[in-house]
């Protein structure tokens, strides 16, 4: 239907795959729409956690879940699209007293830590960070899932809630 076409296939149309999908040049098929799943879910409530005792963080509310992926009762990221996510974790903490402190922020998939950070922190009196994680992850679409874990190297650290913790994350591609 194209008079002067610009490819060895265009079409002056709508294209319809029945079955199979659409195969690019990286070897990869693409069998439905681009859309997957989207979230941010956050903290409602000041959390603390003592020295060595990792806390995972409770996510237990959502501004934003597209396809019910996050779950705020057991607060995981479970998505029933296969793909790589960009996932984005941050935690914002508050302690008080003096010294050096170390404070740890992981991502965990399926119950293993693969994305790290820590601060270590001297301070006189009581002060307010954050420390923040960002990463592409695959996920499988039925049994991966993902959380966030915190603890401290010495003292008690409260986690802070609202804006200040939370994970967001949406679908990249197959």
């Amino acid at each position: 239907g194209t008079l002067t076409p610009g490819q060895k296939l265009s079409v002056a149309g709508t294209i319809e795959s029945t079955s199979g999908g659409v195969r690019f040049p990286d070897s990869t098929t693409q069998t439905s729409a681009a859309f997957g799943p989207s979230f941010h879910a956050y903290a409602s409530a000041n959390t603390s956690t003592t020295t060595s005792v990792w806390l995972k963080l409770p996510l237990d509310s959502e501004e934003f879940d597209t396809d019910a992926s996050f779950n705020t009762g057991t607060n995981r990221f479970q998505p029933n699209k296969a793909g790589y996510y960009q996932i984005s974790l941050k935690i914002g903490i508050t302690m008080t007293g003096s010294g050096g402190f170390t404070n740890y922020l992981s991502l965990y998939k399926n119950g293993s830590a693969i994305r790290n950070t820590h601060k270590l922190i001297n301070y006189t009196s009581a002060f307010t960070d954050e420390l923040i994680i960002s990463t592409m992850v695959y996920l499988n679409g039925t049994t991966d899932y993902l959380e966030g874990w915190y603890t401290t190297n010495s003292g008690t650290i409260t986690m802070l809630s609202g804006a200040s913790t939370w994970m967001s994350g949406h679908w990249v591609r197959p």
